[in-house]
């Protein structure tokens, strides 16, 4: 078992080696080095990479910490994970876009629930105004304030006894 690990690593080393080199270029921004055999093969060694530390974690026994070589290949992945999937930066142009086009789409298809959102808005916006104001109204005059809870109290209309 140890044998057939070593030299699964051995076999291996050279390709991670080479994708560690084109990360490093990757991340000092100095994609104008790389040719275009060397970004096209990013995807397939961190892909084969990837797979390897698979099999690593899988030949370890649950028991042991993980080997250096195994820490090593997880940074490695880790690192080319954020090379290959990253998103370009943002630009002002992609806001602007967002704001010329985007946006107004994005409104005009929702225009009833925007509308309704903000009618419930200003209903509670409405009910909190005449609540603060009818508090201000009967904190002034307590005599308004008992007339109010005596027609509460009193019962009236069909239920009255």
């Amino acid at each position: 078992m140890a044998q057939s690990i070593q030299n699964f690593l051995q076999s291996r080393k050279p390709r991670w080696e080479r994708l560690e080199a084109i990360i490093q270029s990757l991340e000092r921004g100095q994609v104008q080095v790389l040719t275009a055999a060397d970004l096209l093969d990013v995807g397939r060694l961190y892909r084969e990479a990837t797979a390897d530390l698979a099999r690593l974690q899988s030949m370890r026994s649950r028991d042991l910490p993980p080997s250096d070589m195994e820490v090593y290949l997880n940074q490695l992945v880790g690192r080319g994970y954020g090379q290959v999937y990253r998103s370009p930066p943002p630009r002002w142009r992609s806001l602007w876009r967002y704001l010329r086009f985007t946006l107004p789409s994005n409104f005009r298809e929702t225009v009833p629930w925007t509308l309704f959102a903000v009618l419930i808005f200003f209903l509670g916006f409405l009910y909190g105004l005449g609540a603060t104001l009818l508090d201000k109204i009967i904190s002034a005059d307590p005599a308004i304030s008992a007339k109010i809870l005596r027609d509460r109290v009193t019962p009236k209309g069909f239920f009255a006894t």
